[in-house]
Formats: structure tokens, sequence, C-alpha cells
């Protein structure tokens, strides 16, 4: 995905465009590397978006802490 400009709008693009081309392969996967601080509530919104039969290949990583380091990896 290119950079969207916030995570509100990475997931009006994940359901609008991914969800169906995750469906169409099931050899697809997404990750996305957010460097923003995970507040639990944003990554429980967040996985409330992932259907349930993409679970398994829909990562999403961020930090609790110091995103400033995420980026660096």
């Amino acid at each position: 995905m290119k950079n969207l400009g916030g995570w509100t709008r990475v997931l009006d693009e994940f359901e609008r465009v991914y969800v169906s081309k995750l469906n169409q392969n099931p050899n697809c996967h997404i990750c996305d590397v957010n460097r923003l601080r995970w507040e639990s509530d944003r990554r429980n919104h967040v996985d409330g978006h992932i259907p349930d039969g993409l679970r398994d290949r829909v990562f999403v990583v961020g930090v609790l802490s110091q995103p400033e380091k995420l980026k660096e990896r």
C-alpha cells in the first residue's frame, strides 16, 4: 500500500480494495508496519475491521512505545 496519510484512511482502503483481493487469492497476504504508537483501543478498532476468514493473512505491526525504533528496522 502507498502512504495514505493516516490509519483511518488505511482502514478505508483495506476494506474498499484489499479485502476483495484477499478473498480472490488465497496466497495473498498483507502486512502493514505502522510507525505510530498503538493504543489498545486503536488496535482493537483496527482488528475489528479484519474479516474473520482473513485474520491469518493480515498482519498489522505497531509499537506501544518508541515508534522511532520500529522505523529503524
